[in-house]
């Protein structure tokens, strides 16, 4: 019987302290997911911008970074419609929205449990505890990418 097994951290806990369920090497593209930020000015974009990009090819688990991969973008403007803890690798995902509409088309922004993303994810896990929303805690054993459709 498959289990996701272990994982550290619990709904309430520092966002920063989580230990991955799974080893590194079953997080699809880890290598490419872990890397310092482009020092570079991020460039201005919108959801509905983003929504829109063409898809290219689907990439395997040694593909590495290319194309808008290699850029840093900000979304000045946006309503957080869902955010959790995922504890298979524990990124942080944000689902973010142009409108503040529950059905508006959503694209999914993920932090890294990297130290470099340490003070942003508690600045928002703290932002959100004003608000009194708590980080949900999800127990995933995907272990594989879900085909996208559109």
């Amino acid at each position: 019987m498959a289990s996701c097994g272990g994982g550290g951290g619990s709904e309430g806990s520092d966002v920063c302290s989580c230990t991955p369920a799974a080893p590194a090497s079953q997080d699809f593209r880890h290598a490419e997911k872990h890397v310092p930020l482009p020092s570079s000015t991020p460039v201005q974009t919108t959801v509905a911008q983003i929504l829109g990009w063409a898809f290219g090819p689907d990439p395997v688990d040694s593909t590495l970074r290319t194309g808008r991969e290699l850029t840093l973008y900000q979304v000045t403007t946006a309503y957080l419609q869902n955010a959790r803890l995922i504890n298979f690798d524990c990124d942080v995902h944000f689902e973010i929205s142009d409108v503040p509409d529950k059905n508006a088309p959503r694209v999914i922004v993920e932090t890294p449990i990297d130290s470099e993303y340490c003070p942003s994810r508690k600045a928002i896990a703290d932002g959100l505890a004003q608000h009194h929303f708590q980080l949900q805690y999800i127990f995933s054993c995907n272990t594989s990418p879900a085909a996208i459709h559109r």
